[in-house]
C-alpha cells in the first residue's frame, strides 16, 4: 500500500511583485522582508550637501529602526493588493542630525580683544570674526524626506545669517586700552 498523502504545510504568504524604499521585495514573506529593510537601514549612509559642504550619517548614528507594528500592517496591506503608506515605518532621530548640521555651520561672533604679543612684546588688537547662524528648518525636511525614502543623497541650500562681533577691531575704544597697556 502506498503511504498516506500529507497535505504540504500552509506557508507564509509572499509579496507580488513589490518594492519597498527601492529593495525588490517579490517574493519574501513578511519575515524576509523585515530582514531586507532591517539590513538597508543598518547599511543606511545618507551625504546630506549643505552650501557645498558634505555631511554623512549613518543608520545607526541616525537611531534609525524599523517600526514593526507599522511594517506589519504595510505587509498585510501589500499581501491584500494595495498600496500601503510608508508613514511611520522608520524610527530615527532627525534632531541629532540637526544639531550636527548647526554645529557644522553656525559660527559664533568673537570679539575684539586686547592681546599681548610675545614676540614684540607689546600689546595689540585682536581682529574681531563676524559669526553666522542658519536656519535648519529645511535640512530637517531634507532629512526627513530622505530617510522616508532610504534615499542615500540630498542636498539642501540654507540660508546663512551674518552675526556680527559685538566689538570689532575698529571700536575707538581699543586703541586707547593698548596704549596704555604698553
Amino acid at each position: 500500500t502506498d503511504p498516506p498523502v500529507t497535505e504540504p504545510e500552509p506557508t507564509d504568504p509572499v509579496l507580488d511583485e513589490t518594492k519597498l524604499y527601492g529593495i525588490d521585495v517579490t517574493g519574501m514573506t513578511a519575515a524576509q522582508a523585515k530582514e531586507a529593510i532591517q539590513n538597508s537601514i543598518n547599511n543606511y549612509k545618507l551625504v546630506l550637501t549643505v552650501n557645498g559642504k558634505a555631511l554623512t550619517f549613518t543608520g545607526s548614528g541616525l537611531s534609525m529602526t524599523l517600526n514593526e507594528e507599522v511594517f506589519n500592517k504595510w505587509f498585510e496591506e501589500a499581501i491584500a493588493g494595495n498600496q500601503p503608506s510608508t508613514a511611520g515605518l522608520i524610527n530615527c532621530n532627525v534632531d541629532s542630525a540637526v544639531k550636527s548640521v548647526e554645529e557644522a555651520l553656525n559660527k559664533k561672533a568673537e570679539n575684539a580683544t586686547v592681546k599681548y604679543n610675545k614676540s614684540s612684546k607689546r600689546f595689540a588688537i585682536e581682529p574681531h570674526k563676524d559669526g553666522s547662524t542658519v536656519d535648519a528648518a529645511p535640512a530637517r525636511s531634507a532629512l526627513i524626506s530622505a530617510i522616508n525614502t532610504l534615499s542615500p543623497a540630498h542636498s539642501v541650500t540654507l540660508k546663512s545669517t551674518p552675526v556680527p562681533a559685538t566689538i570689532n577691531d575698529q571700536d575707538p575704544r581699543l586703541p586707547g586700552i593698548v596704549s596704555n597697556a604698553n
